[in-house]
């Protein structure tokens, strides 16, 4: 629980340092401002600048985000920031009534989603492999035939397809996941079985 209430914390710090360093010097400084600057850019008519901020790296994300904003014209300046300080700030408050939510009620109150896609900040690079994503091997003789026990072939299956249910069905435990260890000896097919 404690691992709970301090990421909540870490998000509410989270929010206040992206408003306060707008607020104060124009700046983004860190993953909830930049995803903002990128969201209003791409609603605005500047999907390419928010595509070009989403492909650095987070080292130079920060500077490349405010050299961009800079770049917008004094209207759009002033109208990215007041919406994303009003975003920013509807964010922190409900970040602080869950916190507060977990502190008087416990785990059992305090809302918790899963993680999507949309939680994680990716590039659409990123984004795109993970809904579709591709076999590890494409190259020939990637479509072969299991050929030793066919009692071990049906037991995999078996597991994998209980870990698929358990997936699909929103269950997420340890006991439910198989965890896949492959121990054998060169050219045995050990990357073919886990595809």
């Amino acid at each position: 629980m404690a691992d709970v209430l301090a990421s909540l914390q870490a998000k509410c710090l989270a929010l206040e340092e992206a408003r306060d360093c707008l607020q104060s010097n124009y700046r983004f400084v860190n993953l909830p401002g930049i995803r903002l600057l990128i969201e209003w850019l791409e609603d605005n008519g500047h999907a390419g600048v928010a595509k070009e901020i989403g492909r650095h790296d987070k080292a130079s994300q920060s500077e490349f985000a405010t050299e961009k904003f800079n770049e917008l014209s004094d209207e759009e300046q002033d109208e990215a920031r007041t919406w994303i300080l009003n975003k920013l700030e509807e964010a922190l408050a409900e970040a602080k009534k869950e916190v507060e939510r977990f502190v008087t009620g416990g785990a059992a109150t305090a809302q918790r989603k899963p993680i999507g896609l949309d939680d994680v900040f990716l590039t659409d690079h990123w984004k795109d492999a993970l809904k579709n994503p591709h076999r590890l091997l494409s190259s020939t003789g990637s479509h072969w035939e299991y050929q030793y026990d066919n009692a071990f072939k049906e037991r995999l299956a078996e597991v994998f397809s209980k870990n698929l249910d358990s997936y699909s069905k929103g269950h997420s435990d340890k006991s439910s996941r198989a965890l896949t260890l492959v121990c054998a000896g060169p050219g045995s097919g050990k990357s073919r079985t886990l595809t």
